[in-house]
């Protein structure tokens, strides 16, 4: 399993949890709980399941990674300055193929 947390140094403000786990020919990417590390449900990023040979399920993890990272972040001002839960912006397509969107991760 690997983890990695997506986080805002200067607002030390955490905006996801990601994970990668592969068992044998079998890779399962997604947002995680920030404890516990289970997959949980989110509007921003869209879990993959692959099932092929180890190398490729390392570039497939790799790809699916990069793509979340450089997506831009933008913070609209909430109601009273409170920062609001990350959602999805639109318009965007993902290298990981056309029924994946790639969205903006927005506070």
């Amino acid at each position: 399993m690997l983890i990695v947390g997506l986080s805002d140094p200067v607002k030390n403000l955490l905006l996801h949890t990601l994970g990668a786990t592969v068992a044998g020919d079998r890779l399962f990417c997604s947002e995680r709980h920030d404890s516990t590390y289970r997959p949980q449900p989110s509007e921003d990023v869209e879990p993959l399941q692959a099932t092929c040979s180890p190398e490729k399920l390392g570039r497939i993890a790799a790809a699916w990674f990069e793509e979340i990272v450089r997506r831009p972040i933008v913070a609209p001002p909430g109601p009273r300055g409170i920062l609001r839960r990350p959602r999805r912006c639109s318009g965007h397509r993902s290298p990981l193929g056309p029924q994946r969107p790639r969205h903006c991760l927005t506070l």
